[in-house]
């Protein structure tokens, strides 16, 4: 999925959301100890950020992309779920639908969570999306059907 500025967060401050991101994936590389430093970085901006914009899906969902934890990170998703749906914010639900099938799919290999959440994501695609978004749907169907037959 592509990384575009959320709905209602200035360009200026996504972009130094995206540059410390890039900070800690570049820390990460070949070092499973690196990026602990540009993660709190990262939690730090996205405090500020709270601060100025308030909840906000974008803000939630980005943090819960970098949790080590997946159990958080789908509480602190289906919290930016909410807040999206209260938005009437396509573009997020289809983000935060997308990464909670991921999650649930490859990550904690729940089935019928990531069934669930799946079926979101194809709500979403309706609406808002691309061809990356489309081929990400594609590729999780695969994965849940690989899960599924694995049981």
């Amino acid at each position: 999925m592509m990384i575009v500025t959320p709905q209602g967060i200035s360009d200026a401050d996504w972009e130094r959301v995206k540059e410390l991101a890039l900070a800690i994936v570049n820390a990460s590389e070949g070092d499973e100890e690196g990026g602990v430093d540009e993660t709190a970085s990262l939690m730090s901006f996205l405090d500020r950020l709270e601060q100025k914009y308030g909840a906000h899906p974008g803000i939630l969902s980005t943090r819960a992309d970098f949790l080590s934890d997946p159990d958080e990170a789908v509480t602190l998703l289906e919290q930016a779920w909410g807040v999206a749906v209260n938005r009437r914010d396509a573009r997020s639900r289809l983000y935060i639908a997308d990464t909670l099938a991921s999650t649930y799919i490859r990550e904690l290999e729940d089935a019928q969570a990531g069934e669930k959440w799946l079926d979101r994501v194809a709500q979403e695609l309706k609406s808002a999306g691309d061809e990356t978004d489309i081929t990400s749907y594609q590729e999780l169907r695969q994965d849940l059907q690989r899960l599924r037959a694995d049981d």
